[in-house]
């Protein structure tokens, strides 16, 4: 529920979602980071690109930084690995949402740092 959480927090606004694919069938063997943004009450709007890369580490370093990992839902595809979510209206939440978590690989760990060449 962490990312419906996150959607509702944005008080209408656009919030993205940043989703890190294992295998996907359009590029099997590679890892695939997607970015989608949703529009509550309006939809969800696909971004025209991707980025794939050889390992988990290398597409991690493409998530954009700001953005917070909210891992997986039960009932995400499989080939789903983990989301991350970022902007303005999701900091905030975000910061009270990480306190007490365990240190799982992808959660809690800001993407604030991050080099502007990748």
């Amino acid at each position: 529920m962490q990312l419906m959480d996150a959607i509702h927090k944005t008080n209408g606004d656009r919030l993205t979602v940043w989703t890190i694919y294992r295998e996907p069938s359009d590029y099997p063997g590679r890892w695939v980071l997607r970015g989608h943004d949703i529009f509550p009450s309006r939809g969800i709007r696909p971004h025209k690109f991707c980025f794939t890369a050889a390992t988990l580490r290398e597409i991690r370093t493409k998530v954009p930084p700001g953005t917070w990992c909210v891992g997986r839902e039960p009932t995400d595809h499989p080939t789903i690995h983990e989301s991350w979510v970022g902007g303005a209206p999701f900091s905030n939440w975000a910061t009270h949402w990480a306190v007490g978590l365990d240190d799982r690989e992808c959660c809690v760990r800001p993407r604030l740092v991050c080099s502007p060449l990748h």
